[in-house]
């Protein structure tokens, strides 16, 4: 009868991580946070990014192309994958300073805003 309590044991905690690497690629509660989190931080991101280009689209329209505003226009579209990096990399700071307890309860309550409900990969890239 102990065995089979052991074993059962065994095999609900292998399965708990099985589960939890194959669809969250950590058995962590905070990579889990981190991965439920993610695309929510990559989409607002990219949101934030394309309100700045649409401002200085307009501002280049508006002073007939002006050299600095088109060269401050090129920074702004070359820095996106920094950013969005950055952006990540915070992401990760703030969650992994959470303790293990905060990060479980967080990722089991944690709901993405209404507005960000949608994954990145499935908007059109600019």
């Amino acid at each position: 009868m102990r065995k089979k309590i052991l074993l059962s044991f065994g095999l609900l905690v292998l399965a708990y991580f099985a589960l939890t690497w194959f669809f969250f690629g950590s058995p962590h509660p905070c990579g889990i946070l981190e991965t439920r989190k993610k695309p929510t931080v990559i989409k607002a991101g990219r949101d934030a990014w394309r309100a700045g280009l649409a401002t200085l689209r307009a501002a280049a329209k508006r002073t007939n192309f002006d050299a600095e505003i088109v060269q401050e226009l090129t920074r702004h579209v070359s820095d996106r994958p920094k950013e969005e990096q950055r952006l990540l990399s915070e992401l990760h700071r703030q969650v992994w300073q959470m303790s293990p307890a905060a990060c479980a309860r967080g990722a089991l309550t944690w709901q993405a805003p209404q507005n960000y409900k949608t994954t990145p990969e499935s908007e059109p890239d600019l």
